[in-house]
Order: structure tokens, then sequence, then C-alpha cells
């Protein structure tokens, strides 16, 4: 990793020299996507469909018999597509490249994340069709800056939230180093939120509701829904689920370590209870680390995908390769045999309560790169939880987006985020390995 290093550091030195200070512009005067099945994320897919953009916003969005093009657009051709809201990953690592052992690589990632590391990863799913993502568990000050660069149009990169670092009792001992801080105090956390607040972040995760006193979960999500900032529950047990839901907690991170099937009947029963009271319990189930560890230690073939490394250096491109190979070698994710058998039952049966399951990749974690996470979460959802296409896709865009806080219907006066994949992807989500046009606020990517 030595050589990595240096590779690096040349690219950090090169990147803040001889880049361009924004991204091109896009074009001037309307833009108009036409003949694809343009699926707005609610109701039928509108055949032989038509979507116009104006800056970064939707002008119309309809039928080609009914919607007119306006005089002198530009003209994208989608015959043959299926035209779609941008995707969106609540729960992703940016600053990491899924390195397959990351304790060797995040001490030289880290520092060059902002400038090198996270610029090819945005662009990596920005590539993939992902074109919001929200950062969780990433270092603070790194992640607001490029949310900054990327708002400055001077880095290309989906619209980008970032959730403070992940609070917790218990864990790492590095303050914020690696986007967690271990406190000793309700004192102490509070004071880091507000510390977070006045830098900006968007969002706030606090890990294993269950090692907080009652009072003091309240008290963070008290003063996080004060100054306007949703509070997710980053899960280690099952035991977590019914007191950061009493709490007031927005959403729920993964399923946490417990292997049964089944969960205990007071966290469903904490579920039904919010859903009756007419609030909306958001879940990122975050299959795709469990789903991949099982289908790629049998044949990591998805691993040597070209996309995976495009616009890498040769140098990490190759240590990454390495680091996959023997697949063995990766560093697999606690109790991956037990957990991946009951992940699917476990889905299943917190949307039966009425949990509404979003779509978090927890990309950058090992073997699970950016420019196939999300993927592979949705691929996860229809073959291990058991949702249709259309329920997967619902996930990762339009639920995806209402749990960050964002509306993500393609509909006049919204946000141009839109993608186009080739063929029906609302019947087989694996053609969203098929992404051919990305608009990101209005700006084509792709």
């Amino acid at each position: 990793m030595r050589g990595i290093a240096w590779l690096l550091a040349g690219c950090l030195w090169c990147w803040s020299v001889l880049a361009p200070a924004a991204s091109p512009v896009g074009p001037v005067g309307p833009v108009a996507l036409v003949g694809g099945t343009v699926w707005t994320g609610e109701g039928a897919p509108i055949p032989n469909g038509v979507v116009i953009i104006e800056g970064d916003t939707l002008l119309a969005v309809g039928p080609m018999a009914t919607t007119p093009v306006p005089e002198g657009a530009q003209i994208v051709s989608t015959e043959g597509m299926s035209v779609l809201p941008g995707l969106v990953d609540v729960a992703v690592q940016s600053w990491r490249l899924g390195h397959g052992d990351p304790a060797k690589a995040d001490p030289i990632l880290r520092p060059l994340a902002a400038r090198v590391v996270m610029p090819w990863t945005l662009g990596a799913q920005l590539a993939a069709g992902v074109t919001t993502v929200r950062e969780v568990g990433s270092p603070a000050a790194t992640a607001l800056e490029l949310r900054r660069r990327v708002a400055e149009k001077r880095v290309p990169g989906p619209r980008l939230l970032v959730a403070a670092p992940v609070l917790e009792r218990q864990g790492h001992p590095e303050a914020d180093a690696t986007g967690r801080r271990t406190v000793q105090s309700i004192t102490e956390a509070t004071a880091a939120m507000r510390q977070w607040l006045d830098e900006g972040v968007d969002a706030f995760v606090v890990a294993a509701p269950e090692e907080w006193a009652p009072e003091e979960l309240q008290a963070l999500v008290g003063l996080a829904h004060g100054a306007g900032r949703p509070v997710w529950a980053e899960l280690r047990w099952a035991s977590g689920v019914a007191p950061a839901l009493a709490a007031g907690m927005d959403g729920l991170l993964g399923l946490g370590l417990d292997t049964a099937p089944d969960w205990p009947p007071e966290a469903l029963a904490a579920v039904q209870a919010r859903v009756a009271a007419g609030q909306t319990v958001w879940w990122a189930p975050q299959l795709a680390p469990l789903a991949t560890w099982r289908r790629w230690s049998g044949d990591a073939e998805a691993l040597d995908s070209p996309v995976v490394f495009q616009a890498l250096p040769a140098l990490l491109a190759q240590d990454l390769r390495a680091s996959w190979t023997p697949y063995s070698t990766v560093v697999a994710p606690p109790y991956a045999q037990l957990r991946s058998q009951s992940a699917g039952a476990r889905v299943r049966a917190l949307r039966a309560a009425g949990a509404r399951v979003v779509a978090g990749s927890a990309a950058g974690q090992p073997a699970l790169p950016q420019a196939l996470a999300l993927h592979e979460e949705i691929f996860a959802l229809v073959r291990d939880a058991g949702l249709t296409p259309e329920e997967a896709l619902r996930a990762a865009t339009v639920d995806a987006a209402a749990a960050v806080g964002r509306s993500g219907v393609l509909t006049p006066g919204g946000a141009a985020d839109i993608i186009a994949v080739r063929g029906p992807v609302l019947e087989d989500v694996g053609l969203l390995r098929e992404v051919a046009v990305v608009f990101a606020a209005g700006r084509r990517m792709k």
C-alpha cells in the first residue's frame, strides 16, 4: 500500500492544480427525453412517454401524444428504455472503495478522501444511476467539504446529504476518525450534536439504542428534531428497535446482529404501534453486505467488472482486485453465514408489521464497491426479501427520497433527477446494470 499512498498523493496534487473549477455546464434551454416507457414512481408506466427538463427542474411529464416538446429543445431518444427517477441510497461510505481489508486501506484512503477518493466513488455512483446519497459513517469534515463542492458544481456527483458521525456508547476509540464518535455521557453526546449542527449536518445516527437510557434517547431526538434534523438508529441487536421507536427516532439502519429468523414480539409491536399512530417507520435493512458475501463466496466474477475500476489509477485498481482475490480473504460481515440465512425472513416480517423498506446499501464496506452496491441491494430486496421489482425500485427511488426529506416522484416542478435503463426494468431489476442515461439536478452525467 505504500506505493498506492505515493500514487494517491500525486493524484491529489494533480486534482488540486489541474482540475477545472467547475463541471461542464449543462445544455442551454430545455431537454426532452422522448420515446421511452416513463415510470414516475407513482401509478402505471407511461408508454411512449416524454420528460422535459429546464435547468434543474422538470417542466412536463406525459405521453408523447399530449406532451408537446418545446421548440428548439435538445432531444434525447429513450426508445427501448425505461425512464424513472434517479436512484437514492440512504447509507453509503463514499470515502471507502470496498477494499477487502479496511484495516490496511483506511489509514491511507482517509486523508485523501475529500479530494481524490470520494470524487471517484461519487462518479461511480452517478454512472450506476444513483443521483442522491446520504453519507453514514463517513468523517464529517470530509463529507461536508464534498457536499459543498458538489453543490458548487466543482465536482460532479449525486446530491449529497451528510449524517453526523455515528454516536455510540461502545466501539471505536478514535473520535470522528472513521465517522463514529464514542461518548461517555449524554452531556458529551449533546455537545457533539450541537457542534455538528453548527457545521451543517443533515441528519444524526445513534448506534445500539438498547445501550442508552430512555431519557437519553429522548434528549437526543428532541435536540435533533428541534433543529429540524432526523435521527436514525443503527441497529446492533433487535432489542434496540422498541427503545428507538419509543424515543421517536425516524428510521432504522440494518437488521442487527441477531441470527434468528424471528423478531422479538416487542420489536414488531413497536413498529405496529408507530404505524397505527399514523407515523412512517423507515427501515433500510442493508442486505447487500450479506447478500454479496453469500453470492460472491461461490463466484466473485462480478467484482472483476470493468465498471468497478473505471477511472481508477492502475495501481489502485490492482490493489483493490488483489484484496478480493481469493474472495475467502475478504473480511466477512459478523455472523455472516447465519445472518444471511435469516435476513430475507426478517425483512418480510418487518414489512408485514408496517415498516416502509428503503434502500441503503452500505456501499464502501469490504468487497462492496460503489459501482455495484445499490444495484445489489435492490437485487437482494427482490431475491431474498420477496419484493416485486416495482416495489424494490420504489424503495430505491420515491420512498428512499422521502426517507431523507426529498421528493423523488417525476412531476412538473420537481427535481430533474432522472435515469434511463435499457429494457423493461420494472419487470427485471437486473437490467439496472444497463443504465444508459443519467441526469442529476438537470445536468446530463451519462
